[in-house]
């Protein structure tokens, strides 16, 4: 099972009143490493068009340019995933600051939509092993 359910995820999202806000006119695509799984997030006019895989395997494929990119190791998305998160994992720029996540690219744009990936991965914890396993 992947970590993160990407279908409901992508669904219920776009039917989030508070995304819908804050990503309105965002256009990205956003490379997002948990662990060993890379997903693709592609965004357009504040919509989650699709969140998959990147196509291929091939380095050419995994290391194009995206607009931001995130990483962590598993262990500490499934910290900052957890129901009621420790300090610093409860945000994602506190999980940069403090923890061993990564973010790159354009910085006008990380910041500029900041409410919008805060809104998104606030979101994404229910639909991770994490949520399932708290169950």
């Amino acid at each position: 099972m992947p970590f993160v359910d990407t279908e409901r995820f992508t669904e219920a999202l776009n039917l989030d009143p508070e995304f819908k806000i804050a990503a309105r006119f965002w256009n990205a695509i956003v490379r997002l490493e948990i662990g060993d799984e890379t997903y693709v997030l592609v965004i357009r006019d504040g919509h989650l068009e699709s969140m998959a895989p990147p196509e291929g395997n091939n380095l050419m494929t995994v290391a194009r340019n995206y607009d931001i990119e995130i990483s962590a190791p598993i262990e500490e998305w499934s910290k900052f995933f957890q129901r009621v998160p420790r300090p610093f994992y409860q945000d994602l720029f506190s999980a940069v600051s403090r923890h061993n996540f990564r973010y790159g690219g354009d910085m006008k744009m990380f910041f500029a939509y900041y409410a919008a990936l805060r809104r998104l991965f606030d979101f994404m914890r229910s639909y991770t092993k994490v949520a399932e396993e708290a169950k």
